[in-house]
């Protein structure tokens, strides 16, 4: 239960973060999986239809530097350092859903997506994985990795996978194979140089996608045949593309397998060339490789010499083996270790790195070590805020952070607050509403804290904003005649609880906009 519980964590900032109702999403049609979309699309819509910004990944294309992102809608793409954006959603042939993974090379892009099945204790589906050769022009797209078997008609405890190219028995690879999309979600991608894909699925497993032979294969990073319900480490969290080798992480720890191995057709596919990092195995000296089992984030910082570290973001289980919350790094790919004492305890999403700076996107804000992650170096940036607009950030969590171009960039649930001054003064970068708009929907007060009510006011006057549940009864007044300029966008905050204070029910509800020349209304969820 505990692991369901995560990965809802995860999956939270991708269906909350929506610009708009669930219900008004554009759907993938019918034909779209499995193969590359024809001419009829849409093409992207210009800036952001999300104030969410769960991930980013840099890419430079000769003279070209691009900045992609991932939110609940689509994938987003940036030509000047992330201080514009275009939306590529699933009218345009990325998946149905909000995008889970995503990765990012000159000349390939790959995202995967997911939908909420709002069955209960069930963190979801994974609706497939795309990539373009053209910046997201077009899109091949795959549906969600499962596992052909021999015989579908008999009982599942006697299926038995087989390899998609040759059709002969895996057996002595996986012992319960995956037919489903369901909790099999790809949270994280990596490409192979432009040769293959690799994918992170929770109860799929680590596997990787030849794009000249069309087949997935299963990576089992141990000796033991697929079991996901049994081994811990073949539940996938986080895939990474080193320079060295394929970093895999799971509920159960990181695995490394150098290129080499996988390169040598003598290798045993069970386990065979990878190395394991977990809690309770030790380096010689005492001290834990990775802080915390659950790996759900990775970073490399290719080094000017040629080099590269590997950092890794350890969560903890909160089970017997003691392990914590945490960062830890190692430049010679797991022969030793060194953890980040200042940040114990912190849970992780993200890292960027510039010479001896390094920044961390956590649930605990953004934070900045000047001195390579040494002890006592280490600072966490005040309140973020536009500098010219007043909008904040709001939320603490901060789950993307790169630097491209001398810009830093920062994204949460409120959109990408960008830096050129490294993080002394801030600009916005959101979704623009028209007329009204309210957000994350749905909203989980425990989760977001704030929801948004964002209002443009045409002409300048008092704006009234109520929330009514649905039989049509006042649960709140939001703002009650306060002033807006003419043609700018004003933020107004619930924070979930009716006029008595108590915090509301689960349930939808609707709510009111009335100004000078506004009368809005709209829906929205809260769950807690």
């Amino acid at each position: 239960m505990k692991t369901r519980l995560l990965c809802l964590g995860l999956l939270l900032p991708l269906i909350a973060g929506a610009a708009t109702d669930s219900a008004s999403r554009l759907h993938l049609r019918p034909d779209a999986l499995g193969g590359l979309f024809d001419d009829n699309l849409n093409p992207p819509y210009p800036g952001m239809v999300s104030n969410s910004v769960t991930q980013l990944r840099v890419v430079v294309e000769g003279a070209d530097t691009l900045v992609y992102g991932s939110n609940s809608f689509g994938v987003l793409r940036s030509t000047d350092f992330g201080q514009s954006f275009v939306t590529f959603t699933d009218s345009c042939g990325v998946g149905r859903g909000g995008v889970s993974g995503l990765a990012a090379v000159p000349g390939l892009l790959a995202a995967a997506t997911v939908i909420d099945t709002s069955i209960a204790n069930v963190q979801g589906a994974g609706t497939g994985i795309g990539y373009s050769l053209d910046r997201g022009a077009s899109w091949t797209w795959l549906e969600q990795p499962i596992d052909s078997v021999f015989d579908t008609s008999i009982d599942p405890h006697d299926w038995i996978a087989v390899d998609c190219e040759t059709g002969d028995s895996l057996d002595y690879l996986i012992e319960l194979p995956n037919r489903t999309p369901v909790e099999n979600i790809s949270w994280s991608l990596a490409l192979e140089g432009d040769s293959a894909i690799w994918a992170a699925s929770f109860a799929g497993g680590f596997r990787r996608y030849n794009l000249r032979t069309g087949c997935w294969r299963l990576q089992v990073p141990d000796d033991d045949p697929f079991q996901p319900v049994e081994h811990l480490n073949h539940r996938a969290f986080s895939v990474l593309a080193g320079r060295t080798g394929i970093w895999a992480g799971s509920a159960g720890g990181l695995n490394f397998l150098p290129w080499d191995s996988l390169r040598n057709p003598e290798r045993n596919l069970l386990g065979g060339g990878w190395r394991h990092f977990d809690f309770q195995h030790t380096q010689v000296d005492g001290s834990p490789t990775i802080t915390g089992n659950w790996v759900v984030s990775m970073e490399n910082n290719l080094l000017p010499s040629g080099g590269e570290e590997v950092w890794v973001a350890g969560w903890a289980t909160y089970s017997s083996v003691g392990d914590y919350y945490g960062l830890s790094w190692t430049a010679d790919d797991g022969a030793s270790w060194t953890e980040v004492e200042d940040l114990r305890d912190v849970k992780i999403w993200d890292l960027a790195f510039d010479g001896e700076d390094v920044w961390v996107a956590s649930d605990d804000g953004l934070w900045k070590s000047n001195r390579h992650g040494e002890s006592g170096s280490w600072s966490r940036y005040p309140a973020i805020r536009d500098a010219v607009t007043g909008r904040e950030m709001i939320t603490e969590t901060v789950y993307a952070v790169k630097l491209v171009g001398g810009r830093l960039l920062v994204g949460s649930t409120r959109g990408l607050f960008t830096s050129t001054d490294r993080g002394n003064s801030w600009h916005s970068v959101h979704h623009e509403p028209d007329g009204a708009l309210f957000f994350p929907n749905p909203f989980s007060p425990r989760v977001h804290g704030l929801a948004t009510l964002a209002v443009e006011a045409p002409r300048a006057g008092g704006v009234t904003i109520r929330i009514f549940d649905f039989a049509m009864d006042l649960v709140k007044t939001v703002a009650d005649g306060v002033a807006v300029p003419a043609g700018q966008t004003r933020e107004f905050y619930w924070d979930g609880s009716t006029r008595s204070g108590e915090p509301a029910a689960n349930g939808v509800y609707f709510y009111s906009v009335e100004g000078p020349g506004i009368h809005s209304w709209g829906k929205l969820m809260v769950i807690k």
